[in-house]
């Protein structure tokens, strides 16, 4: 994760984590979904949360979670 984040930061790319297969792991001390600019869970029922169906986008970054493609 270290050098996706190094190659992210130097060419300017945002960073999407698939989070969902490793879901109760830590790397660094940090859970995923929370290291890139967005993390996506899916909530499919052969996944590890399992919900039946959907999933999560999280962020914690406001400029981007509030940006719109027009």
């Amino acid at each position: 994760m270290d050098e996706i984040l190094r190659i992210a930061k130097k060419y300017n790319l945002k960073i999407v984590e698939d989070a969902c297969p490793a879901v109760g792991s830590t790397y660094k001390g940090k859970k995923p979904g929370s290291m890139g600019d967005f993390g996506a869970f899916s909530f499919q029922g052969a996944k590890i949360m399992v919900t039946g169906f959907g999933g999560m986008l999280v962020t914690n970054n406001a400029k981007l979670l509030r940006r719109q493609n027009t």
